[in-house]
């Protein structure tokens, strides 16, 4: 009942998170290099935090219609895709955001998120997005049993992210 709990707050808060994010929060463009190519979607950060609702969601899904027994004897499909989806994407995807954002933050504010945007962005969205994100997958590593995908599968995903990024990078380029 907890788990259920656990990850109903984490969809609804990274879905709300999302929602403000795309509708609220709008930035005057004050340089000609912006560009609305690709709009929110061009960010690793919102890219993740949607991510983390899919997965969320997925997780309560599991949770209602699915098994988290440690080793079922038949493994649903719900499980299948959560345990995939969290080894594969979530959960390196959201320690590479939270650590990069508040790496580099760390170092030099002004070069991830400038003081001037503070009036646009609130600091509980950018908790939201750099920080609950690290803290629930931390909390969903250490609660939930899950079963590995195969490494050719880690691979398969992962090659073709990189693929992607690399085509899009010289799309741009041309």
């Amino acid at each position: 009942m907890i788990r259920l709990i656990f990850h109903i707050v984490g969809a609804i808060q990274f879905f709300y998170g999302c929602y403000y994010d795309h509708t609220y929060v709008k930035i005057p463009s004050t340089s000609t290099n912006v560009t609305p190519f690709a709009g929110k979607l061009k960010y690793l950060t919102f890219l993740n935090a949607m991510l983390q609702t899919v997965y969320f969601t997925i997780a309560v899904s599991n949770d209602i219609f699915g098994t988290n027994e440690p080793a079922p004897s038949h493994k649903p499909l719900l499980r299948r895709i959560k345990d995939t989806m969290f080894s594969t994407l979530a959960f390196p995807m959201a320690l590479f955001v939270g650590v990069t954002f508040w790496g580099i933050y760390a170092v030099n504010r002004e070069l991830i998120l400038p003081r001037a945007l503070d009036p646009f962005f609130p600091i509980w969205l950018n908790h939201v997005m750099h920080s609950n994100i690290v803290l629930f997958t931390l909390i969903e590593l250490a609660t939930s049993f899950r079963m590995y995908p195969s490494e050719n599968l880690n691979k398969l995903v992962w090659s073709k992210e990189v693929e992607s990024t690399v085509k899009s990078g010289k799309k741009k380029a041309k």
